[in-house]
Formats: C-alpha cells, structure tokens, sequence
C-alpha cells in the first residue's frame, strides 16, 4: 500500500494537488504567461499565414481550392440573360435576334430594316452557322411592300440561301390580307430561286415548332423565342403610335 507523502491534500473530487505558496504559484503562472502565446494572437496569426497562402496559390494556379473558391462569383452570361438584341427599331418596322433565330416585325418594311437584316444574317452565319427567320406582317391595311424592298430581301435571300434552315412568315387572319402575303414571300423566294424551307403561318405558335424542326440540332429555344416576340410585338405598336402622333401635330 502506497504512502500518501506530508502535506498532501485531496480535492473535492479526489484529485490529488500538491500544496504550494501564493508567491510560488505567481511567478509559475508569470512564467507560463511568457512562454506561451495569446490564443487570440496564434489565431489571427494562423489566420493571417492561411490567406496569405491561398493568395500566393491563386497567382500562381490561378485557382484557389478550398473555402475561398467557394465564394460566389459574377454568373457568366447566358443566352437567357436577356431574351433579344434589337438591331433595327424604325416608326414601322423592327428587327432583333433571339440565339441563331432573326425576327422581323413590320407593319411596312423599310430600306433600314432590310440593312438591318443583312447585318444579321451577316452575323448569324458566321463560321458556317446556319440561321432561320421569322417574319411577322402586323399591317392591317395601307400599301405594301416596295418594289425596292422586294429586291432587297431578295438580295439577302439569294446570298445566305445555304445557312438558312427554314423562315416562317406569321400573317394573322386569313382571305385577302394573307393571300397578298403569300404571293409576296413565293415572289421574293422565285426571285431570288431560293432552296431553304419557307412557309406562311396564321399563328406564332405552329411557326415557332415549325421553325425548330428545321434546325439540324434542334437548337432553337421555342420559350425564349415566344417571348421575346410577345414583348416586341407591343414595342413595335409603340413606335408606330409615336411616330402616327409626330407627324399629325
């Protein structure tokens, strides 16, 4: 049996502590206090020394693994940042781009509209992309499309015949109003002996899914395209009201 030395004394949970003086007891805790490190210092101290690290790793890799790439960055764009591009908003006509997708709206196409149309098309078909067209005719009445206009479109079409995939024409209605419509766009397409599916549409809706058919991947984002339409339509109307009220004061 083991003796308990003198002056040992016993907690009240039987741990065992040996007995020292006050003065003892100040200069070991002055001592440990020298000795070791602020807890708050090494922390920040660690802290300091980890971004520090991470920074160094980003110059050099130019990522950073681990928390710090984690924070969110700017979202790249994307097609549905927004839903168009305006290339041409005239008192009657209009013409913006949806993905590959070139939409015309007029009431009566113009010489600056169809410029719009080339720089479009320029620019869909570029590295050999295709494109597709749809047209939509909003005149209720009044006189159509110019002899010049006609020649122009013409021009376009013969040019990028090859990378369109299809261009739908959207005449709301039926008789008279889409009759003309339908001789304009077989004019235009004998004119220019164009080879790319084309056809005519009472509606937008069959027009977009006839549309997508024509693309060779399938490409064309119907949701997005439909939108874009349904707001520019308006816009359209917009600029005509405004354009109606300039010349009647």
């Amino acid at each position: 049996m083991l003796s308990v030395p003198a002056g040992f004394e016993r907690q009240a949970r039987g741990r065992p502590r040996w007995p020292i003086g006050e003065r003892q007891a100040c200069g070991w805790r002055a001592r440990l206090k020298a000795a070791a490190p602020s807890p708050i210092i090494g922390v920040v101290g660690d802290f300091e020394s980890l971004r520090a690290g991470l920074r160094e790793n980003g110059r050099a890799g130019g990522e950073v693994s681990g928390p710090s790439s984690r924070v969110p960055q700017d979202a790249p764009p994307t097609s549905r940042t927004q839903a168009y591009d305006i290339l041409h908003a005239g008192p009657s006509d209009l013409v913006a781009r949806v993905g590959q997708c070139l939409i015309v709206l007029s009431h009566a196409l113009t010489l600056d509209g169809v410029n719009a149309i080339a720089r479009g098309m320029g620019k869909l078909t570029q590295r050999q992309q295709t494109a597709c067209s749809i047209s939509i005719v909003e005149r209720k009445s009044g006189p159509g499309t110019s002899p010049e206009v006609r020649t122009a479109v013409a021009e376009i079409v013969r040019k990028y015949d090859t990378s369109i995939s299809g261009a739908a024409v959207v005449c709301d209605g039926s008789g008279f109003r889409a009759t003309a419509v339908r001789s304009v766009v077989t004019a235009i397409n004998m004119a220019s002996r164009a080879s790319h599916p084309s056809k005519v549409f009472a509606s937008c809706e069959p027009a977009f899914e006839w549309l997508e058919s024509t693309r060779p991947n399938r490409d064309l984002d119907i949701e997005l395209l439909a939108q874009a339409v349904t707001a520019l339509r308006p816009r359209l109307q917009e600029l005509m009201t405004r354009a109606a009220l300039a010349q009647s004061r």
